[in-house]
């Protein structure tokens, strides 16, 4: 019975694959129509956050692939872990928190099957206007087509109900650099910001609104 159903899933996926597609064809067609000036707003920013060129032990560095590799290796050493890396240690410092646990009735309601509401209200409570994630699907995109992309989302809402694991491609993220000042010059003058996609934020604001107080 459970093949039947992980079957019937599978297909049902596919079909809204296709209307998903449509959907986001017209939504690149519709935003092709964007006006000369959010369209050269656009080119200011892309050209701001582009990294031409960075200084390394007072060398300017510009070819792009050396760039890449610097930007790396900077970040390696800021965040390697430096000591012992021992599990136990990590545990210990986690139980030393004295994080809020999860009472009966929380851990109850974070386990509820999903609802077609509960997820809509989620995607309608997300900010507007923010850049999308390596899928390329913005808040706004979800907004407006949720008509055909809705029962595509409850599937897999539905699959991370019976597996209780979210598909790998939700979590990944887009890793940007963005100018803390008007002349950057060196790696440090840049500022790491992740962009998510828009289905982790939907999953993560649904199991939110579940731990609030009523």
């Amino acid at each position: 019975m459970k093949s039947l159903s992980n079957k019937a899933m599978a297909l049902n996926r596919q079909l809204h694959i296709k209307w998903w597609t449509k959907a986001r064809t017209t939504w690149l067609e519709e935003n092709d129509k964007i006006t000369k000036f959010f369209h050269n707003r656009a080119k200011y920013k892309k050209s701001r956050n582009y990294v031409s060129q960075i200084s390394v032990n007072d060398k300017p560095v510009s070819d792009h692939s050396l760039i890449v590799k610097e930007f790396a290796k900077w970040y390696k050493n800021l965040w390697k872990k430096e000591g012992s890396t021992n599990a136990c240690n990590v545990w210990d410092y986690a139980e030393s928190l004295n994080w809020k646990r999860l009472n009966r009735h929380e851990k109850t309601n974070l386990s509820k099957e999903f609802s077609g509401e509960e997820i809509w209200n989620a995607v309608n409570s997300l900010g507007r206007g923010k850049s999308p994630g390596p899928d390329g699907f913005n808040v706004e995109f979800y907004i407006k087509y949720w008509h055909i992309v809705k029962s595509f989302i409850e599937i897999a809402f539905k699959e991370f109900e019976n597996s209780s694991r979210l598909p790998d491609y939700w979590g990944d993220t887009s890793l940007v650099f963005v100018a803390k000042n008007s002349s950057p010059a060196r790696i440090s003058d840049y500022r790491p910001i992740a962009l998510c996609n828009v289905l982790y934020k939907i999953i993560s604001k649904v199991l939110v609104n579940r731990l609030k107080p009523a």
